[in-house]
């Protein structure tokens, strides 16, 4: 069994590289997809948001090609202020989250009744975070695992989203050759010295690279390690 070792800078300077790919990138509200999920039995009116503030899809996210959908759940009262906010459903990336809170904690609101009666409700809102065509190579196939080619076999898992993942949750490059580094540990054990050891085995396994028409090119990938398996 082949084991690739990486020295730190390897993870810094491809990180780095990736970044100057991603200016920072202004998106407006009406660019990014809302809609609003089934609320609490009841009859809601108003709570419509409105002149919702320009914010900014992460440039890591960009870097690692991360999406997903984030829904926000707002505590708004009759005259529309943002009393208290959190996230209903995880898009399984807290960056993107995080830019979801900032967007929708910054808009305005219609004044929100239920039933009629005027007060102070949740309510959910959920934004859909898409690379779409501005983000280079968004159009890449994956980087696909070789079997067998990890030293904690097949606790290592290749998986597209983090929603739903188990154990701790890894997002990393992958260069043309099917190396791996920049190594993100995007939720983990609480035991950093296990944490580390994790991302150390992570870099034993071997991937055939993304393409793109063909041809092999830089990619993104997560993983989950389920411990005790």
């Amino acid at each position: 069994m082949k084991i690739i070792i990486f020295s730190a800078s390897f993870s810094t300077v491809l990180l780095s590289a990736l970044l100057l790919l991603f200016p920072t990138r202004q998106v407006a509200a009406d660019e990014i997809v809302v809609r609003q999920p089934p609320p609490l039995p009841g009859v809601y009116k108003g709570g419509n948001a409105y002149e919702c503030p320009a914010t900014e899809y992460p440039r890591e996210a960009q870097a690692y090609q991360l999406e997903g959908e984030s829904i926000v759940e707002l505590l708004i009262g009759n005259e529309g202020k943002v009393y208290g906010q959190r996230i209903a459903t995880s898009s399984g990336w807290k960056m993107l989250d995080d830019a979801a809170l900032a967007t929708m904690s910054g808009c305005k609101f219609s004044p929100i009744t239920r039933d009629g009666k005027p007060g102070t409700f949740w309510k959910k809102y959920s934004l859909v975070w898409q690379l779409d065509d501005f983000s280079p190579g968004s159009r890449a196939s994956r980087p696909i695992l070789i079997a067998d080619s990890c030293a904690i076999g097949d606790q290592v898992q290749f998986i597209d989203s983090a929603r739903n993942a188990k154990g701790i949750i890894m997002r990393f490059l992958t260069t043309d050759k099917g190396e791996i580094g920049g190594i993100k540990i995007e939720k983990g054990s609480g035991n950093r010295d296990f944490d580390e050891a994790t991302v150390s085995s992570l870099k034993s396994c071997r991937v055939m690279p993304s393409l793109l028409e063909g041809k092999p090119v830089y990619g993104t990938a997560a993983a989950q390690y389920e411990m005790g398996r």
